[in-house]
């Protein structure tokens, strides 16, 4: 066997692990064969693989049966990553790498389910930012058929170009009724329709007249979508076709898997997205939400992926996404101490799913309270001090800490000496969570306690970079007394204990009067060192991977310390009495 036949046989099984896989399936038996005679297409030539994926249009507005608003939400982001991800994989196994152009289908059928051009534009500009990856590129109907106009005069072009062999949508609809098999493709279709425009009917019309209207649109729908299918063939008649419709994977359509396992075609936006108390994500319809057993998080007015509770959750408790897709969660209430309200198996997955969480009103009186808060999270780290350490800036301070001068990135216990207990067990010993609590905030707009996502950073360097970065160590030095004055090295990259996902390991150095804190990369010439030095400053305070939170008095956050790096802003002497108190808890 070549070389150039075992590649196109590894692409085409990578391909097929990310189909959906119903009864009756065809694609060990036929598909896989067909799949790997259009990939030796590119192998054979050296060329990367080309994919096109029609998808993406716009919300179902059946938000009470099916969606939950018209604006695209965490299972967008889901089915982006898993393309993503499936991309990676053939980079992974062929060189020359692959593209995939998601076509969004919006403009061709929106007015058959009555979408504004407004809402789907405004779809469409939101999905594209949900999900950055070099292997991803988005085409339009405008691409299709060659130039721009309106909505209208688009999808003349395209059924002017795709050149049916039917004189007109009258032809065609005289041809389904000749034809047994487009004959069912229609009576599939307007169940669909039936119910996903059933709660969106005029008022008043009787049955008869609304499934007039549904046959109609029916008989549209489908003539469009054999416009666009081939008008997708003229435009990319070499690329391996995905699809979000049912296939039996026998090629040349294959019917990608949004969701891992899934058994069925489904798209996010005909769903909601749940994740359950394991940490499972899936989509369902919206109406198959129980409220006494899930609840919602929210973006921006809409909900942006429900949770499974396992107790029930008080309804005016609030949840939404700080920073999208998932850095960070805020929960609000009404009362104080509402909140706090979560169990401590639920908060933790939490935490992990968001990276932080932040309480608002929490209302602990005393430290007492903090910790016995905490308890149920991990054992309690002790200090000299005792388990709270109480951060506020001192008048003759001993370290940055202390001081009113900003704190430098980094992430807790990272610097502790090499004889410490914990550390000769374990060399990468750190703890697992932290908790602040804000018992005086600071001025408005200034000590902000920084957090950064180093998911994203990861995900923005791409796979390579991470991989190299496992093995590129960071050398850090402070002579604070309570760290042991003793040099600790770290590879950027290491593994979470738990979720067992790549994570960033960096601290930001410091030339603060009160504590020096030095970097440097082992096998780097200084000047090479400071410049990769300067470069990861930089990301660490981009600004889609910073999130600056200004303290409320009743703050509480849980950071996990494996995925967010943490600092803090400067201070006045305004805030001079800023306080927060801060448990640590370790497994």
């Amino acid at each position: 066997m070549n070389y150039q036949t075992r590649v196109t046989e590894l692409l085409s099984s990578i391909i097929g692990s990310y189909l959906v896989i119903a009864d009756g399936d065809k694609f060990e038996n036929e598909g896989k064969r067909r799949l790997e005679e259009t990939l030796s297409t590119f192998v054979d030539n050296d060329r990367p693989v080309e994919i096109v994926l029609p998808g993406f249009p716009f919300k179902s507005l059946n938000f009470h049966a099916k969606t939950s608003g018209p604006k695209p939400d965490y299972g967008e982001v889901l089915a982006l990553r898993r393309l993503d991800e499936m991309c990676q994989a053939i980079v992974s196994a062929y060189p020359r790498g692959v593209s995939l152009t998601v076509v969004s289908d919006g403009t061709t059928f929106n007015d058959i389910i009555g979408v504004s051009d407004a809402d789907r534009r405004f779809y469409d500009e939101e999905v594209r930012t949900l999900w950055s990856s070099p292997h991803i590129r988005w085409a339009s109907l405008e691409d299709l058929v060659g130039r721009d106009g309106t909505s209208v005069e688009l999808r003349a072009g395209l059924i002017e170009k795709a050149a049916l062999p039917y004189a007109d949508l009258s032809a065609f609809i005289e041809a389904v009724g000749k034809d047994a098999k487009l004959t069912a493709a229609h009576d599939q279709m307007c169940n669909f329709l039936y119910n996903d425009l059933r709660p969106r009917c005029d008022e008043g019309i009787d049955e008869e007249a609304y499934f007039a209207q549904i046959r109609d649109k029916s008989y549209e729908m489908m003539y469009r979508s054999q416009a666009l299918s081939a008008v997708l063939n003229q435009t990319y008649p070499e690329a391996v076709r995905l699809s979000v419709h049912q296939y039996d994977n026998s090629g040349p359509k294959y019917t990608f898997a949004f969701i891992e396992g899934a058994a069925q075609a489904s798209a996010p936006w005909h769903k909601v997205t749940h994740r359950d108390l394991e940490g499972r994500l899936s989509y369902i319809d919206h109406a198959r939400i129980d409220p006494a057993r899930a609840f919602a998080i929210h973006r921006d007015g809409q909900v942006w992926i429900y949770q499974e509770s396992d107790e029930n959750v008080d309804p005016a408790v609030r949840l939404s996404i700080v920073r999208p897709p998932q850095f960070g969660l805020l929960i609000e209430g009404d009362a104080p101490g509402s909140a706090l309200g979560f169990s401590p198996r639920l908060m933790k997955s939490l935490v992990s799913f968001f990276s932080f969480v932040c309480m608002r009103d929490c209302g602990f009186e005393d430290r007492q309270e903090l910790v016995e808060y905490c308890q149920p999270f991990g054992d309690i780290y002790q200090w000299h001090f005792g388990p709270v350490h109480v951060v506020q800036p001192e008048e003759k301070p001993t370290g940055f800490v202390q001081s009113l001068e900003k704190t430098p990135i980094h992430w807790d216990l990272s610097m502790l000496p090499l004889d410490h207990e914990r550390v000769k067990d374990d060399e990468w010993f750190c703890a697992d969570l932290f908790m602040l609590y804000c018992r005086t905030p600071p001025q408005s707009g200034e000590g902000q306690t920084v957090l950064v996502d180093g998911r994203e950073i990861l995900h923005q360097v791409g796979p390579e970079t991470v991989e190299l970065w496992r093995s590129t160590n960071i050398t850090y030095n402070t002579k604070m007394t309570y760290f042991g004055g003793h040099p600790r090295t770290y590879p950027l990259v290491h593994t979470h204990p738990f979720t067992k996902e790549p994570i960033l390991r960096y601290q930001e150095g410091s030339r603060s009067q009160y504590q020096t804190f030095s970097q440097e990369v082992e096998g780097l010439a200084p000047d090479e060192s400071a410049k990769f030095i300067e470069d990861m400053n930089q990301r660490i305070y981009a600004a889609k991977v910073c999130y600056e939170h200004d303290w409320k008095a009743g703050d509480l956050i849980l950071v996990d310390n494996y995925l967010a790096l943490h600092g803090r802003n400067p201070m006045t002497e305004a805030s001079s009495q800023r306080e927060l108190w801060r448990v640590q808890t370790v497994s």
